[in-house]
């Protein structure tokens, strides 16, 4: 995300993919980071209005916070019945509010899911 001088990529988004899950949450998984352009979130959307994924947006002051909102979410909706998970892979760019344009932290959640 940072050149060689150790300034900012404008463009570039850290990714968190979890993936190959062992069983559910409580199991072991796959966790790999990489960065990605706009051109991935695009591809997500088209993927959560065909059902495949469930986008998930939160903010807060700090990255903890923000993170910690969206998967609440993500395991209460779970909880409920009202997300039924795939754990194919699921995807989290989490973002401080240092490189956002409000100035907040920023936690976006793409979970697989199939249907119940």
């Amino acid at each position: 995300m940072f050149d060689s001088v150790g300034a900012f990529q404008k463009g570039l988004s850290p990714i968190s993919k979890y993936a190959n899950y062992e069983s559910d949450k409580t199991g072991a998984y796959d966790l790999t980071i990489f960065t990605a352009t706009a051109d991935f979130f695009a591809q997500m959307q088209e993927k959560v209005q065909t059902g495949e994924y469930c986008a998930y947006d939160f903010d807060g002051p700090d990255i903890q916070e923000a993170a910690n909102k969206a998967w609440t979410q993500v395991w209460e909706k779970k909880r409920t019945g009202n997300l039924c998970r795939a754990f194919t892979a699921d995807y989290e760019s989490t973002v401080p509010g240092e490189y956002t344009k409000d100035g907040k932290a920023h936690c976006h959640l793409y979970i697989a899911v199939k249907s119940c």
